[in-house]
């Protein structure tokens, strides 16, 4: 959840909103998906189980008349992953709708104060005592994390049909809609800007916990609306990259997801899992509230469409990616690192082959302060243009850094699909602490 907006005309981006009807509004208002650089609020919230376990899915829709017509005070139910992969309901009311232009929303507070939403709930369904959709949570307030926005379900629901449903964003996409986060990522490379536009300081920083403190959370055989789902820029051996969102509704071949846009890609073919929710962290008095969640499990479907009033995922559907697979010799070893980077928009495809490539390099080093020399060669595969590769040198107090910028120079000069990635280099040296 969290898209940014202000009391001016100036507009700070995240997950949610879209919409110019926000820049009235005298709070900032936070998209529901995340983002931020650093680990937001304190205090943990995410032990909360008073709510109702939720094992189906909601049984139709409310329409936006039957919606505008509710009292103030009316009471519904919003469906909300908490911890692990579970969904439970919690008790809301509704104080008011708004209706700007083609943007439909009702606005909700939660019943318990102590309850939260933040950067991560983006997608969580909004139900009447019937179970009936009656709208999808997309955006927040900074001063009131108890306080939530919902987008009118049929305007959701008509994302996988493809009307009414645009694919321009009135937030600026050089900002994360989405609760990103990241992990094995060099510190040193964090704030690399890559082809003008993309950094990484836009993403959480999640240090992976060690195995014997992993609570193991199995991966559900069902899904259903109000779980936590990752879409994955990157997975692999030594980096991942994946944003955070909730299921809404499910369609004939799928799931409408996160009542906003992720990045106003309009077509994409993006790899989506199932998500596990650690905590929550934050607080209703005007700390940020961050959903903190891993991946879980293989790939469960494809996102393939991108608009303003949210995402579709087909469900059981295999996207492709790009294979990028790292050769390091050292010390006598050699180790070996893959990964899969999710093809095309919304992040360059060359940078997250950058992203897998130096930090399985920084893995293999076991650190990013090498003196020495290294050298090898790096093949890249180009959907339009057959293969090419390029020797690699390096001789410094700075091996890991030079590669870096060898490898992000190669990556940057062809603007063609990339279609798979192969990187084999030796290094010689010694690691200064």
């Amino acid at each position: 959840m969290k898209n940014r907006y202000s009391v001016s005309s100036e507009v700070y981006c995240h997950p949610f909103g879209l919409f110019s009807l926000m820049l009235c509004l005298t709070a900032a208002i936070i998209g529901c998906g995340g983002g931020g650089g650093g680990l937001p609020g304190t205090g943990n919230t995410g032990g909360n189980t008073a709510g109702r376990i939720v094992t189906t899915n909601p049984t139709g829709i409310v329409s936006w008349s039957t919606v505008e017509a509710m009292p103030r005070g009316t009471a519904l139910s919003v469906r909300l992953n908490r911890v692990g992969t579970e969904v439970r309901e919690y008790a809301v009311s509704v104080v008011g709708t708004q209706v700007d232009g083609q943007y439909r929303m009702i606005s909700c507070r939660m019943t318990d104060p102590k309850m939260v939403v933040g950067y991560g709930d983006s997608g969580s369904p909004v139900v009447d005592k019937a179970g009936h959709l009656v709208a999808v949570l997309f955006g927040g307030f900074w001063n009131d994390s108890t306080f939530f926005l919902a987008r009118a379900a049929e305007d959701v629901l008509s994302v996988r049909s493809q009307q009414s449903s645009p694919d321009v964003v009135a937030f600026n996409t050089a900002e994360r809609p989405m609760a990103f986060i990241a992990t094995g990522v060099p510190a040193k490379f964090w704030s690399t800007e890559f082809a003008g536009q993309t950094r990484l300081d836009k993403f959480q920083r999640r240090e992976t916990p060690a195995s014997s403190g992993r609570v193991i959370d199995e991966v559900p055989t069902t899904a259903i609306a109000g779980q936590s789902v990752a879409v994955m820029e990157l997975q692999g051996d030594a980096a991942n990259m994946y944003g955070v969102g909730v299921l809404s509704m499910p369609t004939a071949d799928g799931f409408v997801a996160f009542g906003h846009s992720y990045m106003g890609a309009g077509q994409a073919e993006l790899p989506v899992s199932f998500a596990v929710t650690d905590t929550v962290i934050g607080s209703s008095i005007g700390l940020d509230v961050f959903k903190w969640a891993h991946p879980i499990g293989p790939i469960q479907g494809t996102l393939t469409r991108d608009s303003g009033f949210g995402c579709a995922i087909e469900w059981g559907r295999t996207p492709r990616t790009i294979p990028v697979t790292v050769n390091v010799w050292r010390n006598g070893t050699t180790k070996t690192y893959r990964h899969q980077a999710a093809e095309g928009k919304p992040l360059n495809e060359a940078f997250r082959c950058f992203v897998a490539s130096i930090s399985s390099v920084d893995a293999a080093c076991n650190s990013e302060n090498v003196v020495g020399r290294a050298q090898g060669w790096m093949s890249v595969e180009y959907s339009d243009s057959g293969s090419s590769r390029f020797d690699l040198m390096a001789e410094s107090d700075n091996v890991v850094g030079d590669l870096a910028g060898q490898l992000q120079m190669i990556l940057q000069m062809n603007s063609s699909q990339i279609d798979k990635v192969d990187l084999n280099i030796e290094i010689n040296g010694d690691v200064i602490d």
